[in-house]
């Protein structure tokens, strides 16, 4: 795989620090991207970044145990001028989840948890209080699925405030009871979590963060990741910001078991394809029961509603796909797993744009496999642009030469002087509306940009518009030049 940095001309505040070395020694060909190749999605991934205003992120794919792409952007410290990369260390907010679910699930192989145990037989004298439903009835797996009918908690406690975490017993004191029957509704409860973290610390002898590290982190070569306790903010990660750009204090919380985690987005891969490896039966660390368990829902049923510390959710092609997210004040993250297809997808930003995270996630996606996806949908041309175009994009004279092949209007294909380019998006019944990721070369105002075409179909030609339609910068606009195009269908 080649780890090419962003050039300053493509996008003046993002990376140009190299990344350090793949995970893995087998390269990436250009067979393996089903949508355009590496240089393409550099291309979209600078363009989101621009689009949705994301201070700095960083993202990777993997396909099995092969890496397939790793990329840093943007600002990990806008301030100390600190470039992300792939191996920048990101809070991951609610991707804790996922590993603190995959410990419990040690436990469970061990024999010491199962997940039909009313989840009070591990608590002593903190256990949770039915305000509904039987004590018998909040087990620990539906603790870990979201339906024990435990309230909604979300606590930050910021550097600059005058607060410290209370303790297991106090937080039990103040929010363990019932707010709905166990097992009626999946409500979402980072305090369900913290209930775990407090199993695993009972039930293992060790520090939560301590069986975390040894059990998981070290076996899984995952040497960027670590939990964090504390309200400052830790020495080297990424910097959180507000949609405003203002600074985000340090921040701890009432639930590290629920949203403390730290790590690179290289390790964020690691544990997904630890995870998946133990889905097919093929980890050493984890039962393949154990990893099913973890996308079964309270009623039994595989990849379906919530899940023992993963989320599956539907998708095109009746996919299965299955994830969790994260999300605090200046962080988003998402660590996606497709089993079926061995595809594990990692996103992280320092900002809490959720649309951002989803676009960059599904970007990959988008161009490891052929199939839509949930943000994209492949071009479909117009009956009454089908055929094969040729002609000439000009300005003052003759700039390029454009031919556009729509006779599978399922499969557009276009080409600029000669080289293939990647038909984004075609549409419209005049103007039709056609993007292209490609640049045209030495003409312009030399700043990267894609083209977007209006045309209209005057007396059996297409005329019209295109457009060099730039990348912005961060704090301006980024000027744009439009040229006039002809063609004619060639047969």
């Amino acid at each position: 795989m080649k780890l090419r940095q962003f050039s300053a001309a493509a996008l003046l505040f993002l990376a140009s620090t190299p990344l350090a070395a793949q995970i893995d020694d087998v390269p990436v060909s250009h067979s393996d991207y089903q949508f355009g190749d590496e240089a393409h999605l550099d291309r979209r991934i600078e363009q989101s970044a621009i689009e949705y205003g994301i201070v700095g992120g960083a993202v990777a794919a993997a396909r099995g145990d092969r890496t397939l792409y790793l990329r840093g952007f943007g600002m990990a410290d806008r301030e100390a001028g600190l470039d992300a990369t792939a191996d920048t260390v990101f809070p991951m907010a609610s991707v804790t989840k996922f590993i603190t679910a995959a410990a419990i699930m040690l436990l469970v192989d061990e024999g010491k948890l199962d997940l039909e145990t009313p989840v009070n037989s591990y608590l002593g004298n903190d256990g949770v209080r039915p305000t509904y439903g039987r004590e018998e009835e909040i087990t620990l797996g539906r603790v870990m699925s979201h339906t024990a009918g435990l309230p909604f908690l979300y606590e930050p406690i910021y550097a600059d405030e005058n607060r410290v975490r209370p303790s297991f017993a106090e937080l039990m004191q103040e929010h363990g009871y019932t707010i709905l029957p166990p097992g009626v509704s999946s409500e979402y409860s980072n305090l369900g979590y913290e209930i775990l973290a407090e199993i695993i610390r009972r039930q293992s002898g060790m520090a939560y963060e301590d069986f975390i590290r040894t059990r998981l982190f070290e076996p899984l070569g995952m040497a960027s990741a670590y939990i964090h306790t504390g309200r400052e903010r830790p020495p080297g990660t990424a910097q959180r910001y507000m949609a405003d750009g203002s600074i985000v204090p340090g921040v701890d919380t009432s639930h590290p078991g629920a949203a403390n985690a730290f790590m690179s987005v290289r390790d964020m891969i690691r544990f997904g394809q630890f995870w998946l490896r133990a889905y097919r039966g093929e980890s050493t660390l984890m039962s393949q029961h154990a990893a099913r368990l973890m996308i079964t829902n309270d009623q039994g049923e595989e990849g379906k509603g919530a899940a023992h510390g993963l989320w599956p959710e539907e998708y095109p092609a009746e996919t299965l796909y299955v994830s969790h997210g994260g999300g605090m004040a200046g962080a988003k993250t998402r660590l996606a797993i497709l089993p079926e297809l061995g595809l594990v997808i990692a996103v992280a930003i320092n900002e809490g744009n959720a649309t951002a995270e989803a676009v960059l996630g599904e970007e990959m996606i988008r161009s490891f496999e052929t199939q839509s996806n949930l943000y994209w949908r492949s071009p479909k041309v117009p009956e009454a642009l089908e055929g094969y175009w040729s002609g000439t994009i000009g300005g003052n004279g003759p700039v390029a030469h454009l031919t556009l092949d729509f006779r599978n209007p399922l499969q557009p294909r276009a080409s600029l002087d000669g080289r293939d380019v990647l038909v984004r998006s075609v549409g419209g019944d005049g103007p039709f509306k056609i993007r292209l990721d490609a640049q045209l070369e030495g003409v312009g105002f030399g700043v990267t940009h894609d083209l977007r075409l209006r045309l209209w179909n005057i007396d059996g030609q297409l005329v019209g518009e295109v457009k060099q339609q730039a990348i912005g910068q961060r704090d301006r606009d980024n000027p744009g030049k439009g040229f006039w195009v002809r063609m004619s269908e060639a047969g």
